[in-house]
């Protein structure tokens, strides 16, 4: 995901709680990391993050670049509720929910990857309005707008 790949993904996953952080990078493995490791490995690679504000307040940085599931899920469910947390994702999509760090960034994964395969579904089935919004939104810099758009099928 990110990279305009929906099939797989190419950014690390990164849960950051009060003591440390847990980043399952793209080839699958899992690293628990201190806070400082996962701003130095982690943080440079635009990982994919639940609330990119709260992470980067946990990690003690200003705001970085990331792809956050919550704007994503803002984008494919726009009318729906959710508690902003890994636990309120999995909530909203019918996924376990997560019991520590290494659920949570695996839920990050889980729910991009079914955000966007509801996206695919939709733009199969739609006259191309979320493509359209999509297209404004990637051209004005939206982290998830390539990735948006190859699963709606636009060019």
């Amino acid at each position: 995901m990110g990279q305009g790949d929906t099939r797989r993904l190419t950014a690390p996953a990164l849960a950051v709680g009060a003591a440390g952080a847990v980043a399952v990078l793209p080839e699958g493995e899992i690293v628990a990391l201190d806070h400082a490791a996962a701003v130095r490995r982690i943080v440079p690679a635009r990982p994919l993050v639940c609330h990119a504000g709260v992470t980067a307040r946990r990690l003690g940085i200003r705001r970085f670049a990331a792809l956050d599931v919550l704007e994503l899920f803002a984008f494919a469910r726009p009318a729906a509720p959710l508690v902003p947390t890994p636990r309120g994702l999995a909530a909203a999509l019918g996924l376990a929910p997560p019991t520590d760090l290494e659920d949570e960034a695996l839920v990050l994964i889980a729910a991009a990857s079914a955000l966007l395969a509801d996206l695919a579904e939709e733009g199969r089935a739609t006259d191309g309005a979320a493509a359209s919004i999509a297209f404004a939104m990637a051209k004005a810099g939206w982290s998830w707008g390539s990735s948006v758009l190859a699963a709606l099928g636009a060019p």
